[in-house]
């Protein structure tokens, strides 16, 4: 008998047998709090390609943060990164496609940032550009030092001092606002750069938010990415856990939301899966698929 605990609407599944896509978000869904992919989901992953079963992962971060974890599940399709900003292959310099703010949005971003004096970064598909005293930087120095000393791929990282105007010219497909403690996107600072026309602030975990271009999101990425395959959206299941994954649980034929996500999330989802630290991802591929 079924957990009732871990998966809701569970007699949802039988009209789903038909599934040809999966796309994972990333942080709090396929990996563990520490940032690590465990064996289970690895393999459960792995196994989706012995039903002839399609995967992926969207997420927030630049792709080249995830290369490690898509080469530990081999895989096949473009990444879909900056909160679907962009989409690329695995080691692949040119983009699928990329959408970036504009030198006008990116002139309002750093004006309103410099009033506020805030911690934000500039992201391309392959560096990532911070703001003096940005606190948040040191994760990506943090990866990057595992990452010189391994086989993950380090990012070049550049202050905005050393960049004339304080703005890159070049592009930039998302920024990444740290807000102050206790305070979100509901600040004075977030609610200021929530009305930069044509960018849209998109909420990826508590105290952190990602501006990029309108109309852009994760859900639409997905969609992109299963009508290039032939793949209509009934057929595609989705796994997430933050305010950023909603788009792609409402525009897919199986929605699942992990315990650890937030009741909003939850809402969205058409199975709750359990915790990303109890294995959710890998027990609910099981179920669904029967691996």
């Amino acid at each position: 008998m079924l957990d009732e605990k871990l998966y809701r609407l569970w007699g949802k599944i039988l009209d789903y047998r038909n599934i040809k896509l999966v796309v994972s978000d990333l942080d709090g869904t396929l990996l563990n709090a520490e940032s690590h992919l465990n064996e289970l989901n690895k393999e459960a992953v792995l196994k989706l390609k012995d039903k002839g079963i399609k995967f992926t992962f969207a997420t927030g971060r630049m792709d080249k943060m995830t290369w490690h974890f898509a080469q530990e599940v081999e895989l096949e399709l473009p990444i879909i990164s900056c909160n679907g900003a962009a989409m690329r292959y695995l080691g692949e310099k040119e983009p699928l496609y990329s959408k970036v703010l504009s030198q006008e949005q990116l002139e309002r971003i750093h004006q309103i940032c410099s009033k506020y004096s805030a911690d934000y970064l500039f992201y391309t598909l392959d560096k990532v550009y911070y703001s003096n005293g940005s606190k948040r930087i040191e994760v990506i120095k943090k990866y990057n030092r595992i990452a010189e000393s391994g086989e993950q791929v380090p990012v070049e990282i550049i202050c905005l001092d050393q960049v004339e105007g304080g703005i890159p010219q070049e592009p930039i497909n998302k920024t990444f606002i740290r807000f102050e403690e206790g305070e979100d996107h509901n600040s004075a600072l977030g609610m200021e750069l929530s009305q930069i026309e044509g960018v849209d602030l998109v909420v990826s975990s508590h105290g952190t938010a990602d501006l990029i271009p309108e109309h852009t999101s994760k859900g639409e990425a997905v969609e992109y990415l299963a009508k290039s395959l032939g793949i209509d959206m009934k057929d595609v299941m989705t796994l997430g856990d933050q305010m950023n994954d909603i788009s792609m649980l409402e525009k897919s034929g199986l929605a699942v939301a992990m315990e650890n996500a937030t009741a909003e999330v939850k809402s969205h989802a058409d199975i709750v899966a359990d915790h990303h630290d109890k294995d959710g991802l890998a027990k609910v591929l099981k179920k669904v698929f029967e691996l």
